[in-house]
């Protein structure tokens, strides 16, 4: 059998300490790069290996780039819009979600319930707040938006734009930065006519000047793969809403 690479070797190792840094310290929200590089630097191999913290992110960022952290540390997520700066983020490797809402979630957000409620059909899961969302997906992200007190959340909130009324997924009000955030979740992409319509969707907010999140904009688009890249996913795009920046005069005009 042919040896991994010197470098899979490393990630491997990298992986192994940071389940053992979530699990010996009770860790259980996310973890920044610092964080990852300060557990590491206990360890002699680690020591020598990576003398700085600048030698760790250039190679934690050209196995990133390279296409193979990924498959050594699962959950991760890097924020690349920044090329010379990434943003990391691990979680704790166990994560699923929920087809209910459990103790654990709690209401900390403003919430501004529906006066009228629109297209009811197909909502059967109650969030903690108790509104009634469509999917397990959805729960998962409304539940955990509703964990931020710096948060207003609205679910399918009317949003009227040249003369179209569409519902986003999610209205976010960040109350520190005064930002509004859209959030539009596609979580069936296996079908040929929903892929369609998602891909129609995000034109239609594009041609009205609204740009992504990840660009600096105020639209927020996730997209569903699999179990364990979304969960990763929510985590890191409420992480973003927080940190957003405030637009100045200029931007605010354009979106």
């Amino acid at each position: 059998m042919r040896k991994l690479p010197r470098q899979y070797v490393l990630l491997k190792r990298i992986n192994n300490c940071i389940t053992e840094l979530f699990s010996t310290e009770g860790r259980t929200k996310t973890l920044r790069l610092v964080d990852v590089y300060d557990y590491l630097t206990h360890k002699d191999e680690f020591r020598r290996e990576f003398p700085t913290p600048e030698s760790f992110s250039r190679f934690m960022r050209r196995m990133y780039d390279e296409g193979v952290l990924k498959q050594f540390i699962k959950n991760c997520e890097a924020d690349t819009s920044v090329w010379h700066h990434y943003q990391w983020y691990f979680y704790p490797p166990v994560r699923s979600v929920n087809r209910s809402t459990t103790p654990a979630d709690k209401n900390e957000a403003v919430t501004v319930m529906p006066k009228e409620e629109m297209m009811r059909w197909g909502k059967r899961f109650m969030a903690s707040n108790g509104v009634m969302v469509r999917s397990a997906q959805e729960l998962h992200i409304i539940n955990r938006l509703l964990k931020e007190k710096s948060l207003a959340v609205f679910y399918e909130r009317p949003l009227e734009l040249d003369k179209h009324v569409r519902y986003p997924d999610f209205t976010i009000y960040n109350t520190v930065t005064g930002r509004i955030f859209y959030w539009e979740h596609f979580g069936m992409t296996g079908n040929a006519s929903y892929a369609d319509e998602m891909v129609e969707k995000i034109r239609w907010y594009k041609r009205l000047g609204y740009s992504e999140l990840k660009d600096g904009g105020s639209l927020v688009v996730t997209i569903y793969h699999d179990e364990d890249q979304f969960v990763a996913l929510t985590s890191s795009t409420i992480s973003a809403i927080l940190s957003a920046k405030n637009l100045t005069l200029q931007e605010a005009d354009s979106e």
